[in-house]
């Protein structure tokens, strides 16, 4: 029979600690964590590369979504939008990135994103505490209302969420 080496299983058992520690952490981040963002201190820049930045009129009734242009759940909510446009007027929508703006004209050009408002982040996006993509700000007069880590709007619920959307807004 052989005998367990206590230093070793010691030595396990921290390093078990240490990586259940580190996903835990990472869990709590990307599902409870909520940055505090000031939407009108964020430095932003257009596709054409003039710097833009938001104002209390642009945050009245409004939906941020953060990005990246490899999300397959950010391309699926982002042609959703662009779908049922005119559905969405009541509310303006900016589509934000850390990404270089080719790439976001690039996928702009080949899904026929013409309606969306893109933004470039100057800042890189976990710097300001957004770790999950998409992620979606409400705001109804510059405060925020609700977020949604992951994508919070599909064809499934489409008709549900608008309703919650318009209602939120109001």
């Amino acid at each position: 029979m052989q005998q367990i080496n206590p230093m070793k299983a010691k030595l396990q058992f921290i390093v078990f600690l240490i990586i259940a520690v580190f996903f835990l952490y990472r869990f709590y981040r990307v599902y409870f964590y909520s940055p505090e963002i000031d939407f009108q201190k964020l430095k932003l820049q257009s596709l054409n590369g003039n710097s833009q930045s938001l104002s209390s009129q642009d945050l009245n009734a409004t939906i941020i979504v953060f990005f990246q242009t490899w999300c397959a759940p950010c391309i699926a909510e982002m042609s959703l939008v662009q779908k049922h446009f005119t559905e969405f007027k009541f509310v303006k929508i900016y589509f934000v990135t850390d990404e270089e703006s080719n790439k976001v004209i690039h996928l702009k050009q080949r899904l026929k994103l013409d309606s969306l408002n893109f933004l470039i982040s100057n800042e890189k996006l976990p710097n300001i505490g957004i770790e999950a993509f998409p992620t979606a700000y409400i705001l109804k007069n510059g405060k925020i209302v609700e977020s949604h880590k992951g994508a919070f709007i599909d064809e499934s619920n489409f008709e549900d969420e608008l309703y919650h959307l318009k209602e939120l807004t109001k």
